[in-house]
This record gives C-alpha cells, sequence and structure tokens, in this order.
C-alpha cells in the first residue's frame, strides 16, 4: 500500500481506525447459530444483506432500503430483531458518511476485512465509490474471502 501511495505522488496520509467510532459489537448483523439451531458457514453469514447492498449499489439506489424480505428472512432465520439490524445499519450508514464527507479529497483507501465488518466494509465502500472522484480502494486483511474458491 504504501508503495502504490508513493509512485502515484501521495506522500501526505493518515490512517482512521472506524472501529473507534463504533459501539462495541461484534457481530450486529449475523450470529452463526440460527434460531433453529442451524449453522451458517462463516465465508460471508450476512450474505443476504451484502446481495442486496450490492444490488442497490448496481441500481444507484439508496444503499440502504434493503428489501424486506431480504432482511425479515435473514433476521429470523438468525434468530435476530429486524428492526435493530435496520437501525443499526442506518447509525453505519450516517457514520460512513459523517466520516468520509469530511475528508473531501480522498484519493485511496484500504479496508481491513473481517467476516464481521464485510456488510459494513461494502457499504463504505459503495459509498465512497459513487463520488465524483472515487478513490481507488484496496480491500485486504485476513478474511476478504475464506472461501478456497
Amino acid at each position: 500500500m504504501l508503495a502504490y501511495l508513493k509512485a502515484s505522488g501521495c506522500h501526505d496520509f493518515g490512517f482512521l481506525d472506524l472501529r473507534l467510532l463504533t459501539p462495541d459489537v461484534i457481530t450486529p448483523t449475523y450470529r452463526t447459530i440460527g434460531a433453529f439451531g442451524q449453522t451458517f458457514v462463516l465465508d460471508i453469514p450476512d450474505l443476504p444483506l451484502v446481495l442486496a447492498l450490492l444490488e442497490r449499489f448496481r441500481r444507484d439506489e439508496d444503499l440502504l432500503d434493503l428489501p424486506d424480505e431480504v432482511v425479515d428472512q435473514h433476521c429470523f432465520e438468525h434468530g435476530l430483531n429486524a428492526l435493530h439490524v435496520r437501525a443499526y445499519l442506518r447509525r453505519i450508514g450516517r457514520l460512513v458518511e459523517s466520516v468520509f464527507d469530511r475528508i473531501p479529497d480522498l484519493r485511496f483507501i484500504g479496508f481491513s476485512v473481517w467476516t464481521s465488518n464485510y456488510l459494513t466494509t461494502l457499504l463504505a465502500a459503495a459509498y465512497l465509490k459513487r463520488r465524483a472522484r472515487p478513490p481507488h480502494i484496496v480491500a485486504g486483511g485476513p478474511q476478504v474471502s475464506q472461501s478456497s474458491a
């Protein structure tokens, strides 16, 4: 990452850890054990929400206006409260807007990706990609995808 920055002529950069600005909840959008005792593969446990977010991005629609049937079914299967999950995502959406709107000249950003922040990382990346001059985005970390595929 540092080599890319230097090669691109960027010598003034900083680091911002968004985890310090969020609530201390490890996995608010999923549980590894469902409401009926089933277990979920941990590649991307909140995959239905991730796919819905990506579809909203593709259609240039409100990123967090996820279809009720997707959110409700996901929350039902994981034993989660759909209202709580939607409220959490709205708060994260406002946080993303608040933080990145204060950095107007953002040209490069890297995300450390875990299964627990996959959805919120893609939310932040989608928000940034909608800018008039979107930054170059790199996703890294131990769990960009745990899949061997």
